[in-house]
């Protein structure tokens, strides 16, 4: 326990960030699940979702607690991701090819 009246005052700080930090730990996991899952079963709504994630992520950079680059590069694949689960909904037209008769 903390006996000098600083080190009380830094148990409080060390408190309310701790609480601070978890909740946007668990507002980053929640977004970012919710969007895969959204991406595996081709939802209607990607892009309010993608929006939503990219806010939670930026956020976190903001306040350091991911690091800017690793917020960059979850954004990126999300991204790809959503480019990815978009082109393969529409369907895609067949290519003849040509077979060889040997």
């Amino acid at each position: 326990m903390p006996i000098t009246k600083s080190a009380k005052k830094a148990l409080k700080v060390s408190k309310r960030r701790h609480a601070e930090n978890l909740l946007m730990k668990q507002e980053v996991k929640n977004k970012l699940k919710g969007l895969r899952l959204a991406i595996a079963e081709q939802k209607s709504e990607l892009k309010s979702m993608v929006s939503e994630a990219y806010s939670a992520l930026d956020k976190a950079a903001k306040k350091k607690y991911i690091h800017k680059n690793k917020a960059s590069r979850l954004k990126s694949r999300l991204a790809a991701a959503v480019k990815k689960a978009e082109t393969s909904e529409k369907p895609k037209a067949k290519k003849a090819t040509k077979k060889s008769t040997k």
